[in-house]
């Protein structure tokens, strides 16, 4: 299989050594900035499927994998090192804006040190807030820099990444995720079991507090035991390339085994569409999830985003926990190899 020829490395010494760049091949590099190796799944899951994709799409290139906590040390030596037929590419998600402002000074310096090289930033989402400096930072960036494409995962992020940087290659893709092959045709249990994965932290929905609640209290008084997860765990371990597959599915396998899951996760809401796994959805506070969702998979009987109390609870179980084997269509993620190849100053 052809896609088995490309090599994938993870620069990844010990915290205390210096960072070092080894190539394997003779073949133009593609290099991957702000890969996860913590245990936030969602991100791992992005990690797991650019390698994919690329191995896949891109195999004329060697991969060299950055780890976000080498950004920094990384650049002058891929400076000295980088040719003009290299390809320079950004991890994506959903830390473009003002939330997670460490992702987006990363960014930024990776943008501006390659100036004669393609870059391609994986699928985003975007949240700038008003009079946003980081968002004039950014513009200032992009206006030095013509050779790039920046790629949103939800036509929100699309429409305001066209708005505030209108001389810039902006491209619209499904989250890189969803891009893996979802499982099809399989039977779900009847446990009575749900498995919960909703937020602690600063994108969590206090809109939505109200409604979780109700709909717990509805389950229960309907024989449903509620197991509590998330897809952020709270232990630390350093992924690798090696156990980066088998760590994702164990927590798949959580999916796998629950009736049907709830979520305010973008990424819990995506592992339960490429697990087949029915699912009750709740916005988060940035809306991306629900931004995604409208986008992407409103078409998918399994997944339900629940945004009011109008709805009755026994018919929407009944309805998402039908067989949906729909697909999305590979040829949503072509805007992507195309940048790729796109090369060329």
């Amino acid at each position: 299989m052809i896609g088995k020829k490309i090599k994938f490395k993870l620069l990844k010494p010990l915290f205390y050594r210096k960072f070092k760049l080894k190539f394997f091949t003779n073949k133009p590099k593609i290099f991957l900035f702000g890969t996860i190796e913590h245990m936030n799944l969602g991100d791992e899951a992005i990690s797991f499927s650019e390698t994919t994709f690329l191995r896949k799409n891109a195999p004329n290139f060697e991969v060299i994998e950055i780890p976000e906590r080498l950004v920094e040390e990384s650049l002058d030596v891929i400076d000295s090192h980088i040719s003009n037929g290299d390809v320079v590419m950004f991890h994506g998600g959903g830390n473009m804006g003002d939330t997670w402002v460490g992702h987006e000074e990363q960014r930024r310096l990776v943008f501006e040190r390659f100036i004669s090289n393609k870059i391609v930033s994986f699928p985003q989402s975007i949240n700038y807030n008003d009079n946003s400096s980081n968002l004039v930072l950014m513009k200032n960036v992009l206006r030095k820099k013509r050779n790039i494409t920046l790629i949103a995962r939800d036509k929100y992020s699309f429409e305001q990444m066209k708005k505030f940087f209108p001389d810039t290659d902006i491209k619209l893709t499904p989250d890189i995720v969803l891009s893996l092959d979802r499982e099809k045709g399989k039977k779900r249990p009847s446990n009575k079991k749900i498995t919960t994965f909703m937020r602690q932290d600063v994108e969590k929905n206090a809109e939505v507090v109200d409604l979780y609640s109700s709909l717990l209290e509805q389950l229960e008084k309907l024989g449903y035991k509620i197991n509590n997860s998330d897809t952020v765990q709270n232990y630390s371990e350093i992924i690798t390339i090696k156990n980066r597959g088998k760590i994702l599915n164990k927590k798949w396998q959580e999916f796998r085994d629950s009736e049907f899951i709830i979520t305010d996760r973008l990424h819990g809401m995506i592992f339960a569409y490429i697990t087949n796994t029915p699912a009750l959805v709740f916005d988060n506070s940035n809306h991306k999830v629900s931004n995604l969702y409208k986008t992407w998979l409103s078409n998918s009987t399994n997944i339900f985003l629940v945004d009011n109390n109008n709805y009755n609870l026994t018919e929407v179980i009944k309805n998402i926990k039908k067989i949906d084997d729909s697909q999305l269509n590979s040829d949503l993620f072509k805007d992507i190899q195309l940048s790729i190849e796109n090369n060329k100053i």
